[in-house]
């Protein structure tokens, strides 16, 4: 394929049968849930409801350490669009920011509550491809070849040739780029 639309390298990531599952151990992970505001022009109860959602998503993320941000969707009374905003009372500045104007007189609706979570990835991907690193023999393998990894098989076609990469890669060029 890379002959067909004149690539002249290619690079085989460390773990390349697998790497959908590597991607989902080094990523950080995430919980969102957001909540519709039943009253929209009264605002009372909002910290405990915030409170309980910060709860819900810190059970469902299965990290009591994740790091929490609450934003509000807010809009002025009338209007057909949200902002994402901290805090209602911030809602005019972000609105200035955003719109280049705001009516601190207009009352603000709060349409929907919203807990973002965020915890560390399970494993460092650094650690991941370390621990990746195939050793291929040579330091450069010519093709036509087949190179066998524990995670799949890598075909070297004639005409090309591979060598270590970073973290593990397998990098394909052909043999007139030497």
């Amino acid at each position: 394929m890379a002959d067909e639309l004149g690539v002249a390298t290619v690079i085989v990531p460390a773990m390349a049968g697998v790497l959908s599952a590597v991607g989902l151990l080094t990523s950080p992970r995430g919980v969102e849930l957001v909540r519709s505001w039943p009253t929209p022009l009264e605002h009372h109860g909002l910290a405990g409801r915030v409170e309980e959602l910060t709860g819900e998503a810190r059970r469902a993320l299965g990290r009591p350490d994740a790091t929490a941000e609450v934003f509000l969707d807010c809009r002025y009374q009338g209007q057909s669009h949200d902002l994402r905003v901290r805090s209602v009372e911030g809602f005019h500045e972000v609105h200035q920011q955003v719109n280049g104007y705001s009516r601190p007189s207009t009352p603000v609706e709060l349409t929907a509550v919203r807990v973002s979570l965020t915890a560390p990835a399970p494993m460092e991907a650094s650690k991941v491809f370390s621990a990746a690193a195939h050793d291929l023999g040579a330091e450069v393998v010519l093709g036509p070849e087949v190179v066998a990894r524990d995670d799949c098989t890598i075909w070297i076609p004639e005409g090309w040739h591979g060598r270590r990469g970073a973290l593990g890669a397998l990098v394909l060029q052909r043999r007139e780029v030497l």
